[in-house]
């Protein structure tokens, strides 16, 4: 099933994410973002984690 969302209302997103190194080669990766609709009667929450590694 895809995901769908009626943006039909003006809404604002606020993020925030980091990086570690942990080898010369990898990283750790996250993030979080809150979007919210200005009247306030919609809101949500999405993140992402990750490891990356460069060959």
């Amino acid at each position: 099933m895809p995901f769908s969302a009626d943006l039909s209302e003006t809404w604002i997103e606020f993020g925030v994410g980091t990086s570690l190194q942990v080898s010369q080669k990898t990283t750790l990766y996250g993030n979080v973002n809150y979007e919210t609709t200005f009247d306030g009667d919609s809101h949500g929450f999405d993140g992402k984690i990750g490891l990356r590694v460069n060959w």
